[in-house]
Protein backbone atom coordinates (compact mmCIF):
# COMPACT_ATOMS: atom_id res chain seq x y z
CA UNK A 1 0.00 0.00 0.00
CA UNK A 2 1.14 3.57 -1.59
CA UNK A 3 2.05 5.79 1.74
CA UNK A 4 0.01 8.54 2.16
CA UNK A 5 1.43 12.03 1.78
CA UNK A 6 1.58 13.89 4.39
CA UNK A 7 0.20 17.44 4.61
CA UNK A 8 1.74 19.84 7.28
CA UNK A 9 -0.67 22.77 9.35
CA UNK A 10 1.94 25.98 7.85
CA UNK A 11 2.24 28.85 10.61
CA UNK A 12 1.29 32.32 9.45
CA UNK A 13 4.96 32.63 8.78
CA UNK A 14 5.16 29.59 6.72
CA UNK A 15 7.24 27.83 9.12
CA UNK A 16 6.72 23.82 9.25
CA UNK A 17 8.91 21.13 8.79
CA UNK A 18 9.21 17.57 9.70
CA UNK A 19 11.93 17.60 12.32
CA UNK A 20 9.94 19.97 14.71
CA UNK A 21 5.89 18.74 13.09
CA UNK A 22 3.74 17.50 15.57
CA UNK A 23 1.30 14.50 14.83
CA UNK A 24 -1.53 15.68 16.71
CA UNK A 25 -3.74 12.07 17.59
CA UNK A 26 -7.58 13.89 18.02
CA UNK A 27 -10.52 14.85 16.72
CA UNK A 28 -11.03 18.16 18.08
CA UNK A 29 -11.15 21.38 16.29
CA UNK A 30 -10.10 23.13 19.70
CA UNK A 31 -7.07 21.18 19.61
CA UNK A 32 -6.49 22.84 16.22
CA UNK A 33 -6.57 25.74 16.90
CA UNK A 34 -4.92 26.54 19.64
CA UNK A 35 -1.89 24.75 17.92
CA UNK A 36 -2.29 27.23 15.05
CA UNK A 37 -2.51 30.19 17.63
CA UNK A 38 0.50 29.26 18.98
CA UNK A 39 1.97 28.76 15.64
CA UNK A 40 3.65 25.03 16.52
CA UNK A 41 3.79 23.04 13.01
CA UNK A 42 1.40 20.19 13.18
CA UNK A 43 -0.41 17.26 10.89
CA UNK A 44 -3.90 16.59 12.16
CA UNK A 45 -3.91 12.83 12.40
CA UNK A 46 -7.58 11.92 14.22
CA UNK A 47 -7.73 8.08 16.10
CA UNK A 48 -11.73 6.61 16.65
CA UNK A 49 -10.91 3.96 19.00
CA UNK A 50 -12.87 2.82 21.12
CA UNK A 51 -13.71 4.90 24.55
CA UNK A 52 -15.86 2.69 26.58
CA UNK A 53 -14.47 2.57 30.23
CA UNK A 54 -15.68 -0.20 32.36
CA UNK A 55 -14.99 1.55 35.86
CA UNK A 56 -14.38 5.30 35.80
CA UNK A 57 -11.44 6.34 37.79
CA UNK A 58 -9.95 10.03 37.50
CA UNK A 59 -7.94 11.26 36.05
CA UNK A 60 -6.54 7.69 35.67
CA UNK A 61 -9.47 6.81 33.36
CA UNK A 62 -8.37 10.19 31.02
CA UNK A 63 -4.80 9.50 30.63
CA UNK A 64 -5.53 6.12 29.50
CA UNK A 65 -7.47 7.04 26.89
CA UNK A 66 -4.96 9.51 25.72
CA UNK A 67 -2.43 7.14 25.82
CA UNK A 68 -4.56 4.81 23.88
CA UNK A 69 -4.77 7.73 20.88
CA UNK A 70 -1.08 8.00 20.93
CA UNK A 71 -0.60 4.70 20.71
CA UNK A 72 -3.40 4.15 18.05
CA UNK A 73 -1.31 6.80 15.79
CA UNK A 74 1.80 5.31 16.32
CA UNK A 75 0.62 2.15 14.27
CA UNK A 76 0.06 4.62 11.35
CA UNK A 77 2.64 3.27 8.96
CA UNK A 78 2.25 6.88 6.70
CA UNK A 79 3.45 8.54 9.86
CA UNK A 80 6.53 6.16 10.53
CA UNK A 81 9.04 9.04 9.82
CA UNK A 82 7.49 11.42 12.08
CA UNK A 83 9.21 12.07 15.42
CA UNK A 84 6.64 14.12 17.98
CA UNK A 85 2.82 12.74 18.84
CA UNK A 86 0.28 14.29 20.85
CA UNK A 87 -3.06 13.29 21.89
CA UNK A 88 -5.70 14.13 24.59
CA UNK A 89 -8.99 13.77 26.24
CA UNK A 90 -10.89 15.82 28.08
CA UNK A 91 -14.19 14.43 30.07
CA UNK A 92 -16.18 16.50 32.54
CA UNK A 93 -16.86 15.82 36.23
CA UNK A 94 -19.77 16.50 38.37
CA UNK A 95 -20.78 15.07 41.40
CA UNK A 96 -18.84 11.98 40.92
CA UNK A 97 -20.89 11.88 37.38
CA UNK A 98 -19.17 11.41 34.39
CA UNK A 99 -20.01 13.77 31.52
CA UNK A 100 -18.62 12.98 28.30
CA UNK A 101 -19.65 14.26 24.22
CA UNK A 102 -23.58 14.07 24.33
CA UNK A 103 -24.60 11.92 21.28
CA UNK A 104 -27.70 14.31 20.39
CA UNK A 105 -29.56 17.17 21.47
CA UNK A 106 -32.11 15.72 23.55
CA UNK A 107 -28.66 13.91 25.95
CA UNK A 108 -27.13 17.51 25.31
CA UNK A 109 -30.32 18.91 26.87
CA UNK A 110 -29.74 16.79 30.11
CA UNK A 111 -26.57 17.70 30.53
CA UNK A 112 -27.40 21.40 30.53
CA UNK A 113 -30.13 20.96 32.89
CA UNK A 114 -27.49 19.14 35.19
CA UNK A 115 -24.65 20.85 35.20
CA UNK A 116 -26.89 24.27 35.61
CA UNK A 117 -26.32 25.89 38.90
CA UNK A 118 -23.41 23.62 39.84
CA UNK A 119 -19.54 23.53 39.89
CA UNK A 120 -17.86 21.07 37.83
CA UNK A 121 -14.49 19.80 37.03
CA UNK A 122 -13.17 19.63 33.59
CA UNK A 123 -10.13 17.09 33.44
CA UNK A 124 -7.85 16.83 30.54
CA UNK A 125 -4.96 14.32 29.97
CA UNK A 126 -1.86 14.82 27.06
CA UNK A 127 -0.01 11.69 26.17
CA UNK A 128 3.23 13.09 24.28
CA UNK A 129 5.98 11.04 22.48
CA UNK A 130 9.63 11.41 21.48
CA UNK A 131 10.03 8.37 18.79
CA UNK A 132 13.82 9.25 18.96
CA UNK A 133 13.41 7.90 22.62
CA UNK A 134 10.65 5.77 22.53
CA UNK A 135 9.57 7.97 26.16
CA UNK A 136 6.27 8.68 26.42
CA UNK A 137 5.17 11.28 29.06
CA UNK A 138 1.38 11.61 30.29
CA UNK A 139 0.25 13.81 32.29
CA UNK A 140 -3.65 16.07 33.39
CA UNK A 141 -4.97 19.13 34.27
CA UNK A 142 -7.96 19.94 36.32
CA UNK A 143 -10.59 23.23 36.12
CA UNK A 144 -13.16 24.09 38.27
CA UNK A 145 -15.96 25.36 36.34
CA UNK A 146 -19.19 27.37 37.96
CA UNK A 147 -22.29 27.32 35.43
CA UNK A 148 -25.15 30.19 37.02
CA UNK A 149 -27.96 28.45 37.08
CA UNK A 150 -30.27 28.76 33.38
CA UNK A 151 -33.48 28.54 32.54
CA UNK A 152 -35.55 26.28 30.22
CA UNK A 153 -35.28 28.88 27.53
CA UNK A 154 -31.91 29.56 27.65
CA UNK A 155 -30.90 25.87 27.41
CA UNK A 156 -33.31 25.68 24.43
CA UNK A 157 -31.40 28.90 23.06
CA UNK A 158 -28.20 27.63 23.59
CA UNK A 159 -28.95 24.25 21.97
CA UNK A 160 -30.11 26.17 18.84
CA UNK A 161 -26.14 27.17 18.72
CA UNK A 162 -25.29 24.06 18.12
CA UNK A 163 -21.94 24.28 20.14
CA UNK A 164 -22.75 21.66 21.58
CA UNK A 165 -21.97 19.22 19.09
CA UNK A 166 -18.84 17.33 19.68
CA UNK A 167 -18.17 19.39 23.45
CA UNK A 168 -17.79 17.35 26.65
CA UNK A 169 -20.42 18.63 28.98
CA UNK A 170 -22.21 20.42 26.19
CA UNK A 171 -20.71 23.55 25.87
CA UNK A 172 -18.29 25.67 24.78
CA UNK A 173 -16.53 27.94 26.97
CA UNK A 174 -14.35 29.97 23.95
CA UNK A 175 -18.06 30.61 22.43
CA UNK A 176 -21.28 31.35 23.50
CA UNK A 177 -21.02 29.12 26.52
CA UNK A 178 -18.85 31.73 28.37
CA UNK A 179 -22.56 33.44 28.94
CA UNK A 180 -23.54 30.50 31.76
CA UNK A 181 -20.28 30.27 33.78
CA UNK A 182 -19.78 33.03 36.10
CA UNK A 183 -15.89 31.74 36.84
CA UNK A 184 -13.40 28.90 36.52
CA UNK A 185 -10.34 27.81 38.61
CA UNK A 186 -7.57 27.06 36.60
CA UNK A 187 -6.39 27.15 33.03
CA UNK A 188 -9.03 28.38 30.81
CA UNK A 189 -7.39 26.34 27.76
CA UNK A 190 -7.94 23.16 29.39
CA UNK A 191 -11.41 23.52 29.54
CA UNK A 192 -10.65 24.07 25.66
CA UNK A 193 -9.13 20.85 25.93
CA UNK A 194 -5.43 21.85 25.46
CA UNK A 195 -4.20 23.17 28.46
CA UNK A 196 -1.56 25.39 27.25
CA UNK A 197 1.06 25.96 30.35
CA UNK A 198 1.00 22.21 30.91
CA UNK A 199 1.69 21.65 27.34
CA UNK A 200 4.23 23.61 27.21
CA UNK A 201 6.27 22.33 30.10
CA UNK A 202 5.67 18.84 28.25
CA UNK A 203 7.73 20.16 25.19
CA UNK A 204 10.25 21.30 27.36
CA UNK A 205 10.83 18.21 29.46
CA UNK A 206 10.95 16.21 25.90
CA UNK A 207 13.29 18.47 24.27
CA UNK A 208 11.00 20.31 22.15
CA UNK A 209 12.56 22.97 19.88
CA UNK A 210 10.34 25.68 21.56
CA UNK A 211 12.20 28.16 21.19
CA UNK A 212 12.80 28.04 17.50
CA UNK A 213 9.78 29.73 17.27
CA UNK A 214 10.41 32.96 19.16
CA UNK A 215 6.94 34.48 17.89
CA UNK A 216 5.42 32.24 20.31
CA UNK A 217 7.73 31.91 23.58
CA UNK A 218 9.05 35.31 24.09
Amino acid sequence: MASEKIELEKTESGRAGLESTIVLASLSPRRNEILKKLEIPFISKPQNIDETVAKWKLPESVKMLAEKKLKNALEDSSLKNMRWFLAADTIVSCKKRIIGKPSSIEEAEEFLVYLAGKEHKVVTALAFFDRNNGKIAIKHDITSVFFSKMGKNEIKWYLSTEEWKGAAGAYRIQGKGEFFISRIDGSYSNVMGLPIHLFFSMLCDAGYPVYKFPAVFP
